[in-house]
This record gives C-alpha cells, sequence and structure tokens, in this order.
C-alpha cells in the first residue's frame, strides 16, 4: 500500500514538474515586458528547479552525467533552500513588505554555508537521506537545520499570503497568494514530515512525501498560470464582443459614414490580433457606434418612438427594455436616414448608453446588436 501511494505520489510529482516548467516557459516572454511580474517568474523557476533536481529520475540522471558524488543530492538541498528564499522575497514584495533585503537573502546565505560544512564534515556519504533504519546521511543536524530553515521560510508565506491576500490590489494578486500561500504549506508539510522521520522513523511519511510535493509544485504553477487565465479570458470577451458589434457598426456607418476613421479589421482577421489590437479595436468601433447612434437619433420620429416604448412595454418577458427600443429605432432611423429623410433635432437621451464605463456599454451594445438583426423595418 505505500508504495503504490509513493508511485501515485512520483507521477503526481513528473506531471507538477512539467505544468511548472511549461508555464514558467509560457510567461517568460510576458515578464521581460513586465518586471512586476518577474518576482513570481523566478519564485516558480526556483521552485521548479528544486523538485526537479529532487526527483529520483532526475538524481540517477545527474549520477550518470557528473558520475556518483554526493554533490549531487547536495547542490538539490541548497537550491531548494535558495529556492524557498525566493518564494519568500515574491511573498514580502507582493504584500508590499519587503524590508532589509539583505537580511532575508543573509539568512539564506548563512544556511547554506551551514549545510555546506555539515555536509562536508560528515561520514562518507552518497546519498542526502533518512533511512527508516541506520543512521541519516549526512547527519541529523544537516536534516535539522535544512528542516527548520524550510519550515520557517514556509510557514512565514503562509502567514503574509493569508493576511495579504485578503486585501491585495488585483483579483489576480489575490488569488496568486492563495494559492502560493496553500503551496508553501504544503511544502512546509513536507519538511515538517522529514522532521518527524528523523525522530520517529515512520514510514508512511516517506510514501506521502512525493504526493505532497507533487500537490504543492501544481498549486504554484496554477497561481504562475492565473495572470495568463485572466488575459485568455479578457481576450475571449474581447473577441466575443468584436464579432457580436462588427455587423451593426457596419450597418450604422454606412448610414454615417462620417464617424468612421478608417474600416476596422474584418471578424476573421480579428482572431489573430494581438490582445492590445484586438481590444483598441473593440474601442473603436465602440466609439463609432455611439457615434453613429448619436447622430441617427435625429432620423427617428417621436411618434415612431413612441409606438415602439408602448409595444415594448407590453412585453412582461424582457424586463431590460432600453437595449430593445434603441434597437428598433436604430433600424428605423438608419432605414430613414439613407432614404434622404431630414434630420428633425428633438430631445431623444442617449448620453448614457448601458452605463459610465467602457464595459457596461459594450454590455449594452452587444444586447442591442442581438435585438436589432432581427428588428423590423420601416415597411415591414
Amino acid at each position: 500500500m505505500l508504495e503504490v501511494l509513493r508511485n501515485l505520489g512520483l507521477h503526481v510529482q513528473a506531471i507538477a514538474i512539467v505544468s511548472m516548467w511549461v508555464v514558467t516557459l509560457v510567461r517568460a516572454p510576458v515578464v521581460v515586458r513586465t518586471p512586476a511580474q518577474r518576482g513570481l517568474w523566478v519564485a516558480v523557476a526556483m521552485s521548479a528547479g528544486a523538485v526537479t533536481i529532487h526527483h529520483p529520475a532526475v538524481v540517477n540522471a545527474l549520477f550518470g552525467l557528473v558520475g556518483q558524488t554526493h554533490y549531487v543530492p547536495l547542490a538539490g538541498n541548497l537550491f531548494g533552500i535558495l529556492s524557498a528564499f525566493a518564494v519568500m522575497d515574491f511573498v514580502t514584495t507582493a504584500a508590499g513588505i519587503r524590508r532589509r533585503v539583505w537580511l532575508l537573502f543573509g539568512g539564506a546565505g548563512a544556511v547554506i554555508t551551514a549545510m555546506v560544512i555539515l555536509d562536508l564534515v560528515a561520514p562518507e556519504h552518497l546519498l542526502h537521506r533518512i533511512p527508516l533504519v541506520g543512521y541519516p546521511s549526512p547527519s541529523p543536524a544537516y536534516w535539522l537545520v535544512a528542516a527548520a530553515t524550510h519550515i520557517g521560510v514556509n510557514a512565514a508565506c503562509v502567514v503574509v499570503c493569508w493576511r495579504y491576500s485578503r486585501r491585495g490590489d488585483t483579483l489576480v494578486l489575490r488569488i496568486a497568494l492563495r494559492l502560493f500561500g496553500v503551496g508553501a504549506g504544503l511544502f512546509g508539510a513536507y519538511w515538517l514530515g522529514n522532521a518527524i522521520v528523523l525522530f520517529t522513523r515512520f514510514a508512511g511519511i516517506p510514501a506521502a512525501a512525493p504526493l505532497i510535493v507533487g500537490c504543492a509544485g501544481l498549486l504554484y504553477a496554477t497561481a504562475t498560470a492565473i495572470p495568463l487565465v485572466f488575459v485568455l479570458t479578457g481576450r475571449a470577451r474581447d473577441l466575443r464582443s468584436f464579432w457580436q458589434l462588427r455587423p451593426i457598426w457596419s450597418e450604422l456607418t454606412d448610414a454615417v459614414p462620417q464617424v468612421a476613421l478608417t474600416r476596422p479589421s474584418s471578424r476573421a482577421r480579428a482572431l489573430v490580433l494581438s490582445t492590445r489590437a484586438l481590444r483598441l479595436s473593440l474601442y473603436r468601433i465602440v466609439v463609432e457606434i455611439r457615434d453613429a447612434i448619436l447622430v441617427l437619433r435625429d432620423y427617428v420620429e417621436p411618434r415612431q418612438l413612441a409606438d415602439i416604448q408602448r409595444a415594448v412595454a407590453g412585453d412582461a418577458g424582457e424586463p431590460d427594455q432600453e437595449p430593445l427600443i434603441t434597437a428598433h429605432w436604430l433600424r428605423l432611423a438608419r432605414e430613414a436616414k439613407l432614404n434622404g429623410t431630414p434630420a428633425q433635432p428633438h430631445p431623444l437621451n442617449v448620453a448614457s448608453l448601458g452605463g459610465a464605463n467602457v464595459t457596461t456599454e459594450i454590455e449594452f451594445l452587444r444586447k442591442v446588436a442581438k435585438v436589432y438583426r432581427n428588428a423590423p423595418t420601416a415597411g415591414a
């Protein structure tokens, strides 16, 4: 049973390693352009390296590459110390409480120095492990220093993440901090387990260790991917809005061509636009649709508008009536403008189409566009 648990954990750990490296590589170009996200990227990249170098398959591969030397597991443990302090550096920076950086990394240097000395003065050894029977290698003191450091650093990360995730500046930061907090808690639990095994030699803890590490790595990878998820979600939302608004933009600007500066991208080409270019194109057609509406309001007669309002008011199944009213009178006004009907200015207020910000206005115009396709014409 314990062997099954260990093998399951190793599979999860392998998935976590791949996930962490994939997310790290995918996020690398964004990090180059966005220094604010560099701390998160470095923390996860170093954690990915630490988890990778501790995987048995990687350890065996390194032994085959550089020979049977205790410096391989030593390097892995030292890199793990650096990754823990890198995570702590990101967490404190993200929380806005970064102080005395020299103290943080000075502590990392002191721990690494102590571990190197304890490794070099220990009896001859190859692996770094705590066997269920026999003397730990390199020494109990070595493992106590490593475990105490990891437990302390990860506990501090959990506290900071929990406290500051509730008041982060953005939703992305709050979610990332929470995921990091849980991941740090699992890494701390892994090292607490090592400390317990050092004194009890309980066999269940080493069997569960790979699963704990794998789950922690997956949480770190997810935390790093959160900004990417938000970007992709925002792009999908902008693309949907662009596709829905492009046809009504085309019809309205045919009637009021002076509001269009240039012809925006087609719906097909919008699929390959950069996120920034797509958003700019969407904002532009929103502005031009709004300008066209302001012009066309003078081409609908008050009598027609009153008829539309009465007809829509009788539709009890439609609580949001303003987009319906707007779509219907726009259809009539466009036809009147194209037929050469002269403008008749009157007090039709369309100053607040959908709200006071771009998001609510886009949502309003999407509803208008949906109704506009089937709105009756003047001759219907």
